[in-house]
């Protein structure tokens, strides 16, 4: 027999598990529940709670979400006028509107590659001509150069250099700038016009490049002319200066990661991270250990307390603050004027590959293991200040739950504070926008289209290029520089 089988004359309490007869509201016991009344009133309960849950599950199927307020653009119009924002609506609009314009080859015969582009840095100087400048490695080996032509659309062609005077170069484009071992980075630094060029090949000391690209005279006809003569660096016109710093004897083995140039109102020119701890290049002097310092030719701390050192960043708004991590999982934050051991340290838990500072307070770290957060500084402890080798742990205040990078090092990411997007590579070769508000991937259409069958993407770069109001993203595909940008297909597209 069914324990909620209905029998006529009888109540079944769902508690005792057992049927009572009902039985006359004035001799059943008070605090009975068989009673005819309260059986009654029950009843009369029931039927009313089920009649609201079914006129609930009525209205929640008769209730439906506008369609356009799904639209990035019109919703977050709407949703305003309605009272409410949504943080995403200005990164979601402009991930959505990242549309793909063109992309510019970087190989020929004399440079193959099986993988993608390994390091790149692009800068937007020559405001003048229009032209953007790429700096890649394909090999690690070669540095190599080429002009980035776009037309009115801001479209990338390679054909589009025929509406410039480009001086006669000894070499043909791609240009050949530098030959290194084992290029680690390329970055450019804006205030002194420097490109510093890294190697990580094991050596005796730390050993790194750096050179100014040859300028011309200037426009010589109708057609605007490149403010940089690329491919002439290495033809007696442009000087190359190797820098080397040795550490303590006894030591062969140093090599460089990274390097990050500093803000104009620094007093160093860039910092570099190590196998060993980092160094800096002070404006006027010539390149130091940072942390750990050398006294009487030895590390006043072990090197093993900073590892390898593979992310560096200044803090938003202070060039003397400087984030460093990367394996073992150790965020460094410290004053460059103070003593590193007055440094905080805070335990990631996982190798860092990545970090950029997002505001005054929040920095955004990435690394292996599919980790992508952000913490906020003001989280940290100061008393007692945490040591080298007892770092803290803080909780995240914002997780990147959909980024995927198991085991990979060198892989691609850059964010841009206007769009308040991080674009980031993953390890099954694609590419993904995600917002810094709230940790959401966020949709876009062509960004969605990049698949690399040659590993992970290891280039990625926001540029805002010459006479641009939004900024560009470059990506390295296989040996090709593929540029996308906000705004329509075509200028008939445009309304």
């Amino acid at each position: 027999m069914s324990a909620k089988m209905d029998i006529p004359g009888y109540y079944y309490d769902p508690e005792k598990k057992r049927y009572f007869k009902v039985e006359n509201s004035k001799t059943a016991p008070a605090a009975s529940t068989w009673s005819t009344d309260k059986v009654k009133r029950r009843k009369l309960e029931d039927e009313e709670a089920a009649a609201a849950l079914q006129r609930m599950k009525l209205n929640k199927d008769r209730i439906r979400r506008s369609q356009v307020l799904q639209e990035p653009l019109v919703g977050g119009f709407l949703a305003r006028e309605f009272g409410s924002v949504e943080v995403d609506v200005r990164p979601s609009a402009f991930a959505r509107e990242l549309l793909e314009k063109g992309s510019m080859p970087l190989a020929d015969s004399r440079w193959c590659s099986t993988g993608n582009v390994k390091h790149l840095c692009v800068t937007s100087e020559d405001t003048h001509s229009g032209l953007g400048v790429a700096f890649a490695t394909l090999d690690e080996l070669s540095l190599i150069s080429a002009y980035i032509p776009r037309d009115n659309n801001g479209r990338v062609h390679r054909q589009l250099l025929a509406n410039y005077s480009v001086p006669h170069s000894p070499q043909f484009a791609p240009y050949q700038e530098l030959v290194v071992n084992q290029i680690s980075d390329v970055k450019y630094h804006k205030p002194s016009g420097k490109v510093f060029v890294l190697s990580r090949q094991p050596d005796a000391a730390i050993s790194f490049w750096d050179f100014n690209p040859v300028e011309t005279d200037g426009p010589d006809g109708r057609l605007p002319s490149p403010r940089w003569l690329l491919g002439w660096s290495g033809t007696g016109h442009g000087v190359f200066m190797n820098h080397r710093l040795s550490g303590p004897s006894g030591t062969n083995n140093y090599q460089s990661n990274t390097v990050h140039p500093s803000p104009e109102s620094a007093t160093s020119l860039c910092i570099i991270g190590s196998n060993r701890g980092i160094l800096h290049w002070p404006k006027e002097r010539s390149i130091t250990w940072l942390a750990p310092t050398v006294s009487q030719g030895r590390f006043n701390s072990s090197p093993k307390a900073f590892g390898d050192i593979f992310a560096l960043d200044f803090k938003q708004g202070d060039s003397n603050i400087l984030f460093s991590g990367g394996r073992p999982g150790k965020l460094f934050i410290g004053d460059t004027r103070s003593s590193f051991q007055e440094w905080q340290c805070l335990n990631h838990g996982y190798a860092i590959s990545h970090i950029r500072s997002l505001d005054h307070h929040n920095v955004l770290v990435a690394g292996l293991n599919n980790t992508m957060v952000t913490y906020d500084t003001r989280m940290m402890k100061d008393d007692p200040p945490s040591s080298l080798y007892k770092p803290q742990t803080v909780r995240p205040v914002l997780r990147f739950h959909e980024y995927k990078n198991s085991a990979h090092i060198n892989t691609g990411l850059d964010f841009n504070k206007e769009s308040g997007l991080v674009a980031a590579a993953h390890d099954d070769g694609k590419v993904a926008l995600y917002s810094v508000k709230t940790g959401h991937r966020l949709s876009s259409p062509d960004i969605a289209q990049i698949q690399s069958n040659r590993g992970p993407i290891q280039a990625i770069q926001f540029q805002t290029m010459p006479n641009d109001v939004n900024p560009t993203l470059f990506v390295g595909v296989h040996s090709n520089l593929n540029a996308y940008s906000f705004g329509v297909w075509g200028l008939k597209d445009d309304a």
